[in-house]
């Protein structure tokens, strides 16, 4: 991995998924069990809250927004980024994804970085909840 995507995956981990960084092992993985639970009664699995579940390859997605924060690694200032997010379907889950890639000004020309936000099991679902693209959003 060459350094300017080195510091888009850096970024990503610590300043978006909010992970810890341990000198000599990268970002700490969450390690809660329990998805929080939403208003509506969604159980969440939350990228460096959580033990990620295993899932399903990603065959459907779509991108559900994009913005450009001002300050998208802490400690260098002027280092804004574009952030999207994508909605992916599987056959067993609902993922988010985010994608970040740092200012090339700042950063050098890089390939971006991704990494799922968040996991919804398909039959954690509440059965009140339907299960269409109508309910996506």
């Amino acid at each position: 991995m060459n350094a300017q995507n080195h510091m888009n995956y850096l970024a990503l981990n610590q300043n978006i998924l909010n992970k810890p960084l341990v000198i000599g092992k990268g970002p700490q993985e969450g390690s809660s069990e329990t998805p929080i639970t939403t208003f509506h009664g969604l159980q969440v699995y939350l990228n460096g809250t959580h033990a990620m579940p295993e899932h399903e390859e990603l065959d459907k997605g779509f991108t559900i927004g994009s913005l450009t924060p001002p300050h998208a690694m802490f400690g260098m200032p002027g280092s804004s980024g574009y952030l999207s997010y994508e909605f992916w379907v599987t056959k067993n889950e609902y993922i988010i994804v985010v994608r970040l890639k740092l200012n090339e000004f700042t950063n050098g020309e890089s390939e971006p970085a991704a990494d799922i936000l968040s996991l919804v099991k398909k039959d954690e679902i509440l059965e009140t909840i339907a299960q269409n693209e109508k309910s996506h959003q």
